[in-house]
């Protein structure tokens, strides 16, 4: 039985293809299990775009989440602050801004190697600062701590203290 050279390369090829696939397989998917700079700078910019999008759609729907489960008199109680801090905050951070503006500031700001380990969630915010025109020193100050405290819960006590002072 004679076999041609394309039946031969179509066999190596796929040999090479089955034992190649998972080793790349697995690398490729510790390499962007965290949603961080380094993910973030694998993407294409249109999957960047359609990544703020889900973001930003993810927010309202998490906005209804905070209450859908609620009993009514739960709702009386806790609805009126949740809804007017979300209401605020958009007001504040989005409400003239496009996703396209976000990526554009992610790129930006995971282009500096120092913010790649600083999680998408947290890059989203800072660059929600700038676009806000949060002082330059504020925001520097910021971002130091998020780089110290990347992929730990203290950057969430960050968040919440920066929020409770009101230097926006």
């Amino acid at each position: 039985m004679t076999i041609n050279r394309r039946t031969m390369f179509g066999r190596f090829a796929f040999a090479l293809a089955a034992l190649t696939f998972p080793v790349v397989t697995p690398l490729d998917a510790q390499v962007s299990s965290d949603r961080d700079g380094n993910w973030w700078n694998l993407l294409d910019e249109n999957s960047r775009l359609f990544f703020v999008l889900g973001f930003m759609d993810g927010m309202h729907l998490g906005n209804d989440f905070s209450f859908w489960d609620m009993t009514d008199q739960q709702k009386k109680a806790y609805l009126s602050p949740l809804t007017s801090s979300y209401t605020n905050m958009s007001q504040r951070y989005l409400s003239t801004v496009v996703a396209g503006q976000i990526r554009d500031g992610l790129n930006e700001f995971y282009a500096d190697y120092r913010n790649r380990s600083i999680l998408a969630i947290g890059a989203i915010w800072l660059v929600l600062q700038g676009i806000a025109g949060i002082p330059k020193d504020q925001l520097d100050q910021s971002i130091e701590s998020w780089r110290k405290n990347a992929h730990h819960i203290e950057v969430w006590i960050e968040i919440d203290r920066w929020s409770a002072s009101g230097r926006y």
